[in-house]
């Protein structure tokens, strides 16, 4: 369930501006080196970490105001943090830093009669846009992978976690200042569009359009993580923090 918030000014350019600034960011992560994009999610799991009690605290808020309007127990528990919740949320960056990076893998190749050398490769694809309902780990779930993919992420969480959101976001780009050697992280890279911009994308995204949105940002990142691999070392024991 959704909080009603009233529209930001200008929403269309707001949304455009961090596609933009989006878009800018994916051309230096395609260039990060493993070590450098694994560091950065170490980075970003001590920050979480370190930031628990304001996590916990912004957490509440939505929580309290989801209750507030009737949501079910349901969608309550999968809003809600706790501190082994908000461990799982940083045990999962260092995860996903564990991983092999996909960026420049060579999947197959041969050598034309010429000479002519022909290889398919995998590179990052740049920009990758994600609707996701009301659960907070997810917003540090896709920076994550998207990171270790080279490819920055344009969010839109649900408004009943739009707290939570922000200070994760928050958390995650006054960490980035301590780590030049990443231009534009956490600002560009990965851009929470605020609760407000639903009431602009709602004009031309129906329910089942985001519900398809869904499915394919997910396939694109399996994709490129090489599933089924994917689902057997991450997303269990992801899903095994939030029992």
């Amino acid at each position: 369930m959704s909080l009603h918030t009233e529209a930001a000014p200008d929403v269309r350019e707001t949304v455009h501006e961090a596609a933009r600034r989006a878009r800018i960011a994916a051309r230096t992560l395609g260039t990060l080196t493993s070590a450098v994009k694994d560091r950065a999610l170490h980075a970003a799991a001590d920050a979480v970490l370190a930031h628990t009690h304001q996590i916990l605290a912004a957490n509440a808020e939505d929580v309290g105001a989801a209750r507030a309007v009737g949501t079910p127990e349901a969608m309550l528990d999968r809003l809600a943090l706790n501190p082994h919740r908000v461990d799982g949320i940083a045990a999962g960056l260092r995860q996903v830093a564990g991983l092999p990076d996909p960026v420049g893998e060579v999947l197959r190749g041969r050598t034309m009669p010429n000479g002519l050398q022909v290889r398919q490769q995998r590179v990052p694809l740049g920009v990758v846009g994600m609707v996701y309902e009301g659960r907070p780990n997810v917003t540090v779930d896709a920076f994550g992978l998207t990171l270790k993919s080279g490819n920055a992420v344009l969010l839109r969480g649900s408004s009943s976690a739009a707290r939570s959101n922000a200070e994760l976001v928050t958390v995650l780009a006054a960490r980035a200042d301590d780590y030049a050697y990443i231009p534009l992280l956490w600002a560009s890279v990965v851009a929470l569009v605020v609760p407000g911009i639903v009431h602009y994308l709602s004009g031309w995204l129906t329910m089942h359009t985001l519900l398809l949105a869904q499915w394919a940002t997910f396939i694109v990142l399996c994709l490129v993580f090489r599933l089924p691999a994917i689902t057997t070392r991450l997303i269990p024991r992801s899903v095994r923090h939030w029992r």
